[in-house]
């Protein structure tokens, strides 16, 4: 209990100096006269500016390279924040601790949960990997834009439609690519799979557990598995680590093999995990 307080009073201190640095550097930001909305990663980015197209400025928390379960924002990007008239959350664990205190510094700016009526038992809040369920995404989107942007209500519906075909044809595509595959499951580290697995009859085997390393036994297990089936390939993403999956792959003698769930251009970047994956069945 001692353990955990003083684990939360870190947090919190953590939480002040940061907003204490962001309010320094927002003085002099220089911001557009657009409105400013806030995404927590990019494939959100992609989604509202393919329907905005240029009307709004979208700023991104997660960078490159970062991961979102265990993200901590740097001042910088807290800075980012500064003036934004909208916030479109996507249900990541972070979101619940730093929304509020952004809300208390800037009590202005809106919050939209994009992910909105896609509440999951998986634990999982990687909606965006179910082509259908980022059709959800765009389309709460696509409600708040048509209230940021009066007077652009032709444009956002002929760019959300476009959009949504798009995001169809990708989904098809992939039902497709799936259909002709004879295996179903995969093996990968980190967990963010589970809405694209479940979407296409697939099965997602990760070596991370509610964010815990593999254990030991765990790991013979996965090994024993592995040399069973002949894997021959181990899905890991950039945002992770990934050395337990490397010594996993010399004992199998297979390969690993990079897919990034939080690539900007959501069709092309989800099109080719899907070949990824597909490649990977076992």
């Amino acid at each position: 209990m001692i353990t955990s307080r003083v684990a939360f009073q870190h947090a919190r201190t953590t939480i002040v100096v940061c907003f204490s640095l962001l309010l320094v550097a927002c003085e002099g930001r220089v911001t557009s006269d657009l409105p400013v909305v806030v995404v927590t990663i990019p494939p959100q980015a992609f989604l509202i500016e393919r329907m905005a197209a240029g009307l709004v400025e979208v700023r991104t928390m997660v960078a490159d390279g970062q991961s979102p379960e265990d993200y901590q924002p740097l001042p910088q990007q807290l800075a980012a924040m500064n003036g934004a008239t909208y916030y479109f959350s996507i249900g990541m664990p972070f979101e619940s601790l730093w929304l509020p205190k952004m809300l208390d510094a800037q009590p202005e700016t809106k919050i939209v949960a994009m992910h909105a009526g896609l509440g999951s038992d998986s634990g999982d809040p990687h909606y965006w990997t179910d082509p259908r369920k980022a059709i959800v995404l765009a389309n709460n989107a696509y409600a708040r834009l048509q209230t940021i942007l009066p007077g652009s209500e032709q444009l956002l519906r002929n760019n959300h439609a476009d959009l949504i075909e798009e995001l169809q044809r990708l989904d098809a595509k992939i039902e497709a690519l799936i259909a002709q595959q004879a295996n179903n499951r995969f093996l990968v580290y980190h967990p963010a799979w589970s809405h694209f697995a479940a979407r296409y009859g697939l099965q997602q085997i990760a070596f991370e557990h509610d964010g815990k390393q593999p254990g030991a036994r765990f790991l013979a297990e996965l090994l024993a598995l592995g040399r069973k089936n002949n894997v021959q390939t181990i899905l890991v993403q950039p945002q992770s680590s990934i050395e337990h999956a490397r010594r996993l792959a010399r004992e199998l003698d297979a390969r690993v093999v990079s897919v990034d769930p939080l690539g900007y251009d959501y069709p092309e970047n989800l099109w080719e995990v899907a070949q990824a994956i597909t490649g990977a069945l076992w």
